[in-house]
C-alpha cells in the first residue's frame, strides 16, 4: 500500500552558526525547520533507513538547484553559494554530507491515524475527556450517539 511519508529536516548548531557568521542575513533560511512529504511503500524492498536516505538526496540535490546554481549578477545568491560549497565540500554527494549539516526524522504512514482513531472512538470515551468541548460535542453528535 502506498501512503505520505513526512519528514522534518533541521540544520544541526554547527550549519547555524556558520551562517550566523558568515551570512547573518541569510539565517532565517535554515533556522526553521523544513516539512518535506513523499509517496512511499508500494510493493518494494525498500525500508524506512533507503526512503530516508533518498529524501537527503533529494535535498541536497534541492540545495544544489536552489541554491548552488548559477545565478548572474546576484550578489547575495553569490555570498551564499561560497558559504554552502564550503560547507558541502566538492561532489559527489552522499547522505553522510546531509548528516553532517542537518537532521531528519521521519513519519510514514500517519494520513489517516487521526480519522481512524476517532471513527473507533466510543462516545462515552469521548464524554470521559476535556476541554475543546465544542470539538467534543460535534464528535459525540457525529457519531449519533
Amino acid at each position: 500500500m502506498k501512503f505520505t511519508a513526512y519528514y522534518v529536516v533541521r540544520a544541526r548548531p554547527a550549519l547555524l552558526e556558520r551562517v550566523k557568521k558568515e551570512l547573518p542575513d541569510e539565517l532565517a533560511l535554515f533556522s526553521e525547520p523544513e516539512l518535506w512529504s513523499t509517496e512511499e511503500g508500494g510493493i518494494t524492498a525498500k525500508g524506512p533507513a533507503q526512503w530516508t536516505e533518498q529524501l537527503k538526496l533529494t535535498y541536497l540535490l534541492g540545495l544544489q538547484s536552489d541554491y548552488l546554481s548559477p545565478r548572474p549578477g546576484d550578489a547575495e545568491a553569490e555570498q551564499l553559494k561560497v558559504v554552502l560549497r564550503a560547507a558541502l565540500g566538492a561532489r559527489p554527494w552522499g547522505a553522510d554530507v546531509f548528516d553532517r549539516w542537518w537532521t531528519v526524522e521521519r513519519f510514514g504512514g500517519l494520513d489517516q491515524k487521526t480519522e481512524m482513531v476517532l471513527d473507533q472512538a466510543s462516545a462515552e470515551d469521548i464524554r470521559q475527556l476535556t476541554g475543546a468541548d465544542a470539538w467534543r460535542k460535534w464528535l459525540i453528535e457525529r457519531k449519533g450517539k
